[in-house]
């Protein structure tokens, strides 16, 4: 599928990445309920329509950023 070069928003890019990764999942004869793990902020609405798209689970993973240099 063609992307454009940017998404009015996360939600969108959510849909156009669903839909590539949907056709990805049948192609390779997935037949289990995927597990979508997203970071917080911006990779939440991507995530949820990922979700919603191949019906799958989703799940948030807590990450801090690590400071460098010291």
């Amino acid at each position: 599928m063609e992307h454009p070069d940017r998404f009015t928003d996360r939600t969108e890019a959510g849909r156009a990445l669903a839909q590539d990764v949907a056709q990805y999942l049948q192609h390779a004869g997935y037949g289990g309920r995927p597990l979508i793990a997203a970071l917080p902020r911006g990779g939440v609405p991507v995530g949820l329509e990922l979700a919603h798209a191949v019906d799958g689970d989703l799940d948030i993973v807590v990450a801090r950023k690590i400071g460098l240099p010291w």
